[in-house]
């Protein structure tokens, strides 16, 4: 099974323009975006002594208020814009010395919209903070969109400032529910929640 494993984590590293991907199939994008946050505190806490705040949009799935309240985290929650996207535009506004980690969505439960996350990514990258893209809806729908209708939409590791990303297989991936999936850009931020 590791194998295997090992083969559609490499599969979907492809599929989202990550060489060496580092990850593991989980049991839905709950868990998947619990140990995307685990790793971002962990990270976090390496270096800061307050309340980790995390910046996310009032379109993120309900997992993360389970996350917020398991990892005691504190919410910033980012508005939407006219489109029902994150509002870009006041995610700076929101950042401290606190702000451990921005998430945003690829394929919102409701709509399916997606955040402009090669903006958000910018943003991310300048001010060296973690960036997690729950892509648990539109992982697996999104590369093929871009392909067949020439867009240009740059949602995942393609943009330098992702550090992580949920894709659930159990969606459109044609794999049993639950499965879900969870990459990491640096092999080290995976190490991060290995119990020794």
């Amino acid at each position: 099974t590791a194998l295997m494993e090992s083969e559609v984590i490499e599969m979907l590293g492809q599929l989202l323009h990550l060489e060496n991907p580092s990850g593991h199939l989980v049991t839905g994008g709950t868990e998947a975006n619990i140990m995307a946050m685990t790793v971002a505190k962990y990270l976090f806490q390496e270096k800061h002594e307050g309340t980790p705040e995390i910046i996310l949009p009032v379109s993120a799935h309900f997992s993360f208020k389970k996350i917020i309240s398991m990892l005691s985290l504190k919410p910033r929650y980012v508005p939407l814009d006219e489109n029902y996207k994150m509002d870009v535009s006041k995610i700076e506004d929101l950042i401290t010395e606190n702000t451990m980690a921005i998430v945003a969505i690829a394929g919102t439960t409701e709509l399916g919209l997606i955040d402009d996350i090669e903006k958000i990514s910018e943003i991310a990258y300048s001010n060296n903070i973690y960036l997690h893209i729950d892509a648990a809806f539109g992982g697996f729908i999104i590369p093929f969109l871009e392909n067949k209708n020439n867009l240009n939409l740059n949602f995942d590791f393609k943009c330098k400032g992702v550090s992580s990303m949920t894709i659930d297989p159990h969606k459109m991936g044609l794999a049993p529910v639950p499965a879900g999936g969870i990459l990491f850009r640096h092999s080290e931020h995976l190490d991060k929640l290995a119990v020794k």
